[in-house]
């Protein structure tokens, strides 16, 4: 659907916004012990295969809509189902069946009042980590998902600060009024567009993680967070890719979006607009390995 559109659209409050990325993934806790004896969980959960042809059913165009009371899964492959519930990017996961990222499932899960009530008492960044620990569970109770961890040796990109310093808005989450809410992308979330003729990558209250995990899927390269910013960002980002890029962006894309005429290179435009640098390193990335995983139980 995006490559009939024309462009390479992705929206990071699905995939990264709300994510924590490489740099960040430590903090969030394995499903070792099935996330943790004491976690946060779901009380009911209804998991049902997407049969191609059918209705969409999608609520919105994102794939993942955490609702005050639970959560909201429609047309997502399993893989994407790990790669948000344990904060990774694509390269981070290795091992697994091939109907890993062919099958599709809708899945409805609901917490109680209770649950609701902790959730609200915990910082933002801790609220992330307790829905992903939750779908964590989700994955090793009803996909019998096992993994191990393992350090491999990548060639990445490190972003880190120019010497010219951050050129990033600080906004803080806490500062949105709920009762008013605003039309627009929402708080927390980003946006790439991305043709044979450039890109863009707008931010909006995002933390860095959204940004490199973009780049990642840009750059075909993981982009790792090393810039020591804990923050989150209004920022926009404009480039004009060089040939190997152009060629990249218009196979997965289909036709450019809009020209940016005179946007510099991407490796420029980070530095001169955003104050910040990549620079080319390989490094040991720990990765996820996927032991066992079955089709889901019944509902």
């Amino acid at each position: 659907m995006l490559s009939t559109a024309g462009l390479l659209i992705v929206g990071a409050s699905v995939l990264f916004g709300l994510i924590p990325s490489t740099s960040s993934w430590a903090q969030s806790q394995t499903q070792d012990k099935s996330a943790s004896s004491g976690a946060l969980e779901y009380d009911v959960v209804s998991i049902k295969r997407f049969t191609p042809g059918g209705p969409l059913n999608f609520g919105g165009f994102h794939p993942f809509v955490e609702t005050p009371d639970g959560l909201v899964v429609r047309t997502a492959t399993v893989k994407m189902l790990i790669l948000r519930a344990y904060g990774v990017d694509a390269y981070q996961i290795s091992g697994g069946p091939d109907w890993l990222s062919s099958e599709r499932y809708d899945i409805d899960a609901k917490f109680d009042g209770a649950t609701a009530d902790e959730l609200q008492k915990i910082s933002p960044n801790d609220r992330v980590l307790a829905r992903q620990r939750m779908l964590q569970t989700i994955l090793a109770e009803r996909f019998n998902l096992t993994i191990h961890r393992e350090n491999k040796e990548l060639q990445t990109y490190s972003l880190v600060v120019a010497k010219s310093g951050p050129k990033l808005k600080e906004v803080k989450l806490e500062d949105a009024d709920p009762s008013k809410p605003k039309a627009g992308p929402a708080p927390g979330s980003a946006q790439m567009t991305a043709g044979a003729s450039g890109g863009q990558i707008r931010g909006f209250a995002s933390p860095l993680a959204s940004l490199t995990g973009m780049l990642t899927n840009y750059l075909h390269r993981p982009v790792i967070d090393r810039t020591g910013l804990t923050e989150r960002y209004d920022f926009t980002l404009r480039w004009t890719p060089d040939d190997n890029q152009a060629q990249v962006s218009a196979s997965a894309s289909g036709l450019p979006p809009a020209d940016p005429t005179g946007s510099p290179s991407i490796f420029t435009a980070i530095q001169e607009q955003l104050g910040l640098k990549l620079e080319s390193a390989k490094v040991p990335v720990e990765i996820i390995v996927i032991d066992k995983i079955e089709r889901p139980s019944g509902n």
